[in-house]
């Protein structure tokens, strides 16, 4: 199976899609090893990426925050219905997502992974503009307990928490493989990604579980070689801001999907908008995502390209070989 692409929503498919490559829900453990001791690792704090199609464009930004306490959070201990994946540790990563799409619809989500045992607890997702809602998700096994709230009548101008269309669920998936957990979802995709292929950049050897509309699949990426691609974006090293621009050398990545549950397994398998041939370009040096691209439903090819990259504060530029 190809690896295919959700878009962010029903209507306006084919252009919101423009904003994806940030998002999956995936189960690898991408960490450090004292025989390599840069994978599980990232170079930067903070990225955005742009992709223009049509005469309109969409943004993404991406940030990630570890060892949080998680004494400040407020991540739901006990669902109404089915088994939390994990207790909460002492320490989280947050990984925040902030879209800005077409026709002034924008989006904030927020996902809570455990530092502990590396899996994903909560995910919190607001949607304004047009058909406003707010969603809450808590990982249980083999899926999640979900609350959504939404404006009544005449309450479009009202925060979240004053909204009175309510309702909660759990969802179950199909052919979830016990033992294991997801470890992200589909806002922190590029940080998995990125994360599970270390600094520089290489294949990884684990595959990733992450679930479809209806059931679970695992994901892999296929080492494609150094390429080079046309970067303009902006980078930021503590104090220091440059404009990287001009041919870079990247890692190519192609992604690939199966159904956990085999031939009898729905297909459903969708990720912001792209579908198909799905590569991601990592900076060799950096680790950066500097591009990806796919096919989408109804505008064929999609490219989003790095805008500007916050690097950790204890990032060193290497040269390369």
């Amino acid at each position: 199976m190809k690896l295919r692409w959700m878009a962010l929503t029903k209507t306006t498919a084919a252009v919101i899609l423009l904003c994806g490559a940030v998002a999956a829900g995936l189960s690898l453990r991408a960490e450090a090893t004292a025989e390599d001791p840069s994978r599980g690792e990232i170079s930067w704090h903070e990225v955005e990426l742009r992709a223009n199609k049509f005469f309109v464009s969409a943004t993404s930004k991406l940030s990630v925050t570890e060892g949080l306490s998680a004494a400040e959070v407020d991540i739901v201990a006990d669902v109404p219905e089915g088994e939390p994946v994990a207790q909460v540790g002492e320490k989280l990563t947050k990984v925040v997502v902030e879209s800005r799409l077409p026709f002034g619809k924008r989006e904030h989500a927020e996902v809570w992974i455990d530092e502990e045992s590396n899996a994903v607890l909560q995910i919190e997702k607001l949607v304004t503009g047009r058909s406003p809602y707010w969603k809450r998700f808590r990982s249980i096994h083999a899926g999640y307990f979900i609350w959504r709230a939404a404006p009544g009548e005449n309450q479009n101008g009202l925060n979240p928490d004053e909204w009175t269309r309510r309702s909660e669920k759990s969802e179950i998936l199909s052919g979830y493989p016990d033992g294991e957990v997801a470890t992200t979802d589909t806002y922190a995709l590029i940080y998995r990604l990125v994360q599970a292929a270390g600094i520089p950049p290489t294949q990884p050897e684990e595959t990733i579980l992450t679930a479809g509309k209806t059931g679970w699949f695992r994901v892999s990426m296929t080492d494609q070689g150094i390429q080079e691609r046309r970067a303009n974006f902006t980078r930021t090293v503590g104090d220091v801001q440059e404009q990287v621009e001009g041919q870079v050398k990247v890692k190519a990545f192609t992604l690939h999907a199966e159904p956990v549950g085999g031939e009898e397994q729905k297909q459903d398998l969708e990720l912001l908008g792209l579908r198909d041939n799905i590569t991601l370009y990592l900076d060799i040096t950096s680790g950066l995502p500097i591009e990806l691209e796919g096919h989408a439903k109804s505008i064929g090819r999609v490219r989003m390209r790095l805008r500007s990259a916050v690097m950790r504060e204890d990032y060193q530029e290497t040269q390369d070989e």
